[in-house]
């Protein structure tokens, strides 16, 4: 497909090439995975390292929670959503990065209010925040009332979902990235199984 051409009008130009593979039923679970990962993590890094920054806030504040029940009680719950608000608007980052990373962060405080506080809240949280880009930019937005090739939204929908542990596995592997080097700049695309390269494939472009 021609650079610039647009078949799915909800999607950025980057995300129409794996949307068009994707309705053409021609590629496997990972290839599409690894087509799609490519726009996300393009996404990643123009957002930039601000969003990593207030998930580093946040997970420190989180982190000092007491995990046992009883203690949750009577901690002001509110006051803590309306504190990662805070801590977003004290930060300079693009608008939308930073809404979406605060949406990874409420998720987080959440799971926290009603479950157990992950091992390591930092990497989970950058897993959260990597899957809420994901939704936002690609799997979110693919619904449609008619789509390219004549393809049913059913069938787009068990595409998606034979992705699934595909894209998962990416997520955790830019999470785990941005962990280790602290920024989105260095970011690479994890080795997928089973990814016949073709001759144009650029090796170098992770």
């Amino acid at each position: 497909m021609p650079d610039g051409d647009i078949v799915h009008v909800k999607l950025s130009r980057r995300y129409q090439k794996p949307y068009k593979q994707l309705c053409e039923g021609l590629y496997g679970d990972a290839e599409l995975t690894r087509a799609v990962l490519r726009p996300l993590k393009q996404d990643l890094q123009d957002y930039g390292d601000a969003p990593l920054k207030l998930i580093q806030q946040v997970a420190a504040e989180l982190n000092r929670i007491p995990d046992e029940p009883l203690l949750k009680q009577f901690i002001n719950w509110a006051d803590k959503s309306k504190s990662i608000d805070r801590c977003a608007q004290q930060i300079s980052g693009r608008p939308t990065a930073m809404q979406l990373a605060v949406q990874a962060c409420q998720q987080q405080l959440q799971e926290l209010r009603y479950g157990s506080c992950a091992q390591d809240l930092t990497k989970e949280m950058y897993r959260k925040y990597v899957s809420v880009v994901y939704e936002a930019n690609f799997e979110g937005r693919v619904p449609l009332p008619q789509h390219y090739n004549g393809i049913a939204q059913a069938a787009v929908d068990a595409r998606l979902q034979g992705m699934r542990t595909h894209v998962e596995q990416g997520i955790d592997c830019f999470a785990a990235q941005m962990l280790r080097n602290g920024t989105v700049s260095s970011l690479r695309r994890p080795p997928m199984a089973r990814v016949t390269l073709g001759l144009h494939d650029d090796l170098l472009n992770q």
